[in-house]
């Protein structure tokens, strides 16, 4: 510490962190992590950054379990189709149907094509840690068949 700032107040922004660690649920006896997102090597630099301290940073832990029958389940309890029985909705066909935004399509690199999450472009099938999406379905190409099957225009823009 060269003094710049009082020692009590790096107690207290020490205290608030730790408080709100704590406050979530985690405690000092957390299981250490067992993978580096920078690399999928074996062994590596503990910090990607600095290249030094070489030691095992991945462990190749399969994580996938059951978790897409979870995953599924969630996504089908969490799903709204509603049925336009004797045109009860006030639905009307437009001309021009505009799908808009960054998971309006496809990446265009794939759904894993950004290295190191670098890019947003499309939906997008990385995270960080273990998610990832072997493949992803494309809902725009879903759209377009469908809105497409009629004289209809569609504009697709992310």
């Amino acid at each position: 510490m060269n003094g710049t700032l009082p020692q009590w107040r790096i107690d207290d922004m020490a205290m608030r962190i730790m408080s709100a660690y704590f406050k979530v649920g985690l405690t000092l006896d957390e299981p250490p992590i067992n993978f580096n997102s920078w690399t999928l090597d074996t062994n590596g630099p503990l910090h990607a950054s600095v290249g030094t301290n070489i030691q095992q940073v991945n462990w190749h832990v399969n994580t996938r379990s059951d978790h897409s029958s979870f995953i599924r389940s969630i996504g089908a309890r969490s799903t709204v189709l509603l049925k336009n029985v004797n045109n009860a909705l006030p639905l009307v066909k437009p001309a021009r149907l505009a799908v808009i935004g960054e998971d309006a399509g496809p990446a265009p690199k794939g759904a894993n094509g950004c290295p190191d999450r670098g890019c947003d472009d499309g939906t997008l099938g990385t995270g960080w840690g273990s998610g990832v999406f072997i493949s992803l379905p494309n809902y725009l190409i879903v759209a377009c068949t469908r809105y497409l099957s009629s004289t209809h225009f569609l504009n697709w823009n992310i």
